[in-house]
């Protein structure tokens, strides 16, 4: 081999070496981003569930909050219903759009006490659906 190829393979090397920590740097970096974001989610639908008082009707019995209300069903693992995402955010704008035959059978007839948060921002109503989907 002459001096001119292995100073190349070293530079083909070394601009490899470069390339690979790149990548694992910018993935690193979304992965970071999409965990800030999420958290800003959560908070967000934790103030938002707060101040529109979604304890008074339901129990959520994880994090920090200790709401026990039994007017509505429990939303401790919601998640575990599978609701999809439009589901929920379906029934979050206009809850009597849902019909009574996909509800618990205890709160079926109840629906139009549960009221209509169409009032909220896309913002709000993405995380608090977003929150609602983490709760195994």
């Amino acid at each position: 081999m002459s001096v001119s190829w292995k100073t190349f393979l070293k530079v083909s090397w070394i601009t490899a070496g470069l390339i690979v920590a790149a990548l694992t740097l910018t993935l690193s970096l979304q992965s970071l981003a999409d965990n800030l974001e999420d958290d800003r989610k959560l908070h967000l639908a934790k103030q938002v569930m707060l101040a529109q008082k979604c304890g008074s009707c339901h129990t959520l019995k994880v994090q920090e909050f200790d709401w026990a209300a039994t007017i509505g069903p429990d939303l401790t693992h919601q998640a575990k219903r599978a609701r999809s995402s439009h589901w929920l955010r379906l029934h979050l704008e206009n809850p009597e759009v849902i019909p009574d035959a996909e509800l618990e059978e205890k709160f079926r007839g109840k629906v139009r006490l549960m009221p209509s948060f169409s009032h909220l921002s896309e913002q709000e109503l993405n995380s608090v659906t977003y929150f609602l989907t983490t709760l195994d």
